[in-house]
């Protein structure tokens, strides 16, 4: 797995290989986090 962070946007980029997903997390509301899985292709 990977973890980038944005240097613009509240944004973490998460990149779990042996899934396969790529996740968004938005946590500019950190109560309520925002979480965006995109499919990766394999």
């Amino acid at each position: 797995a990977a973890i980038v962070a944005s240097h613009y946007h509240p944004d973490f980029i998460i990149n779990v290989k042996e899934t396969g997903h790529i996740l968004l997390v938005d946590y500019s509301n950190i109560d309520d986090l925002a979480v965006t899985d995109i499919g990766a292709a394999k």
